[in-house]
């Protein structure tokens, strides 16, 4: 049996409905609660029959009782190390709408960031026959459920930018099945990605590896870039201590896109900063906002360099490297790879170094004819936006370095208190699945001594953070304890 027939979510009808394909043709107002609920269970239930023995228990727990950090973290599974673990050919094929159920479902749960990432995918995934004025209502529903002062305060604009019209002009824009399908998809950028066609092999696991792989022998899509200046002013409202970073980022941008090449790709950079500046954070929230989706791989502490480049074919762990299959996943040939603590990665190792193996991907040669090990072809990662991070610039190999633009991350301002706690208050809502004004009100006594705190440079961003979950505990007690009349 096979897995879409073993699975209660693939193109499962529900008086009509395709469950994964909610998320793209149905307005989030239009969904019953009952037919949400059944997105819901096939999705954990497909989670627990591919991993029966699996350790994410809890966060399918918390799933089920509806929590919305949990759905996001889910998402998150689905798009990230379990993804290849769980494919066939179908699942495959669907990964994208897991991925996007997961964020509607949170998106139901009243979360913010999951709305935003929704929104994006949606106004840059293809209609496929989707009523447009369907496709309108529901990122115009997402949209509107974002505060006033979310940092996606320009959703409704990026929206009308990506599908090519403005709001006012939807009577104009004519259904995808009146268009000519092979004209639209020429029509938007792509890239050959796979420069070879693997040959099939007689191992039945790598047989499913390579397989896998099949959809990248057509061309891939590179997504398109956002305007440099509308970027520059998003990221400056969440980090404003970090002007000197975002200029340059947004000049890079804007420099390509005066070149002619609209599409999303920065050079080899590298953020350097004590920990806690926000490093990883605004790495995310680059991706996020550029639409581009962000896979993370923690170099500190690898002792080689196979969680990069993979590992070839004959081995039992045979696995293609970690760009490739970011590609893969999300049929993207312009992902940005976000390699954290580059300077904590080993030093000496005979299985090679994770700081070599970037110099080789990052090389705008290389890159271009790279071989994978695994497939055994030459693939083409030269649009791939690397972004490293270190605390110590002086631990990152001299080589590297010089590949690299290097942006230096200062540690927050004490004017920058109000933007740190509003994100700080932010993200604990999104933890929960609830908008910020739902937390408990911190006293302005309390404020104050974490105010002046900061400022003498006593207490750094994470501690902080730290500092407010805490005293929204213990304000959630004393408000428990306080007499009612």
């Amino acid at each position: 049996m096979n897995a879409q027939t073993e699975d209660p979510s693939y193109g499962t009808p529900l008086d009509g409905f395709d469950l994964l394909s909610l998320w793209r043709t149905m307005p989030l107002s239009h969904i019953d609660p009952a037919l949400l609920q059944r997105l819901s269970g096939a999705l954990i239930g497909h989670a627990r029959r591919c991993e029966p023995n699996t350790e994410r228990g809890d966060l399918l727990l918390r799933a089920q009782g509806r929590d919305a950090s949990a759905w996001l973290a889910l998402a998150e599974v689905y798009a990230t190390t379990l993804a290849r673990l769980w494919s066939s050919d179908d699942a495959i094929a669907n990964a994208r709408d897991r991925y996007c159920s997961c964020l509607l479902v949170a998106a139901a749960l009243k979360s913010e960031l999951a709305a935003v990432v929704l929104a994006v995918r949606l106004a840059r995934t293809e209609l496929q026959g989707t009523d447009i004025q369907l496709r309108l209502e529901a990122l115009q529903e997402l949209a509107e459920t974002l505060d006033a002062a979310s940092p996606v305060g320009q959703l409704r604009m990026m929206v009308a930018t990506e599908l090519g019209n403005k709001p006012n002009d939807r009577e104009k824009i004519e259904p995808a099945s009146e268009r000519d399908e092979e004209s639209e998809a020429a029509a938007r950028p792509s890239m050959r990605v796979l420069l070879q066609k693997p040959q099939k092999p007689s191992d039945r696991d790598m047989k499913v590896i390579v397989e896998s792989f099949a959809p990248l022998e057509k061309p891939v899509e590179l997504l398109q870039a956002p305007d440099a200046l509308w970027l520059a002013t998003e990221l400056r409202e969440q980090f404003p201590w970090l002007g000197a970073a975002i200029d340059d980022i947004a000049s890079e941008l804007a420099l390509a896109q005066r070149l002619g090449r609209n599409t999303f790709q920065l050079p080899p950079t590298l953020f350097v900063g004590d920990p806690g500046v926000g490093k990883s954070t605004f790495a995310r929230w680059l991706g996020l906002l550029a639409g581009v989706p962000t896979t993370t791989l923690m170099a500190g502490g690898a002792s080689d360099n196979r969680t990069l480049a993979g590992t070839a074919r004959g081995w039992s762990s045979a696995t293609p490297c970690f760009p490739l299959e970011t590609i893969r996943r999300t049929r993207i040939a312009n992902p940005i790879v976000l390699v954290e603590e580059i300077d904590k990665s080993a030093s000496n190792s005979r299985a090679g170094r994770i700081a070599d193996t970037l110099l080789g991907m990052t090389d705008p040669l290389l890159s271009r004819r790279w071989l994978d090990e695994c497939l055994q072809v030459e693939v083409d990662l030269s649009q791939v936006t690397w972004i490293l991070t270190a605390n110590r610039l002086d631990r990152v190999p001299p080589a590297l370095r010089a590949r690299c633009r290097i942006l230096r991350f200062p540690r927050p301002r004490a004017i920058d208190f109000e933007v740190l706690l509003a994100g700080i208050l932010r993200d604990i809502a999104e933890h929960y699945g609830v908008k910020s004004d739902m937390l408990p009100e911190l006293g302005s006594d309390v404020v104050e001594r974490l105010r002046d705190g900061f400022s003498r440079g006593n207490l750094q961003a994470r501690q902080l953070s730290n500092l407010v979950r805490r005293a929204l505990a213990l304000q959630v007690a004393a408000d428990s304890v306080e007499p009612r009349h």
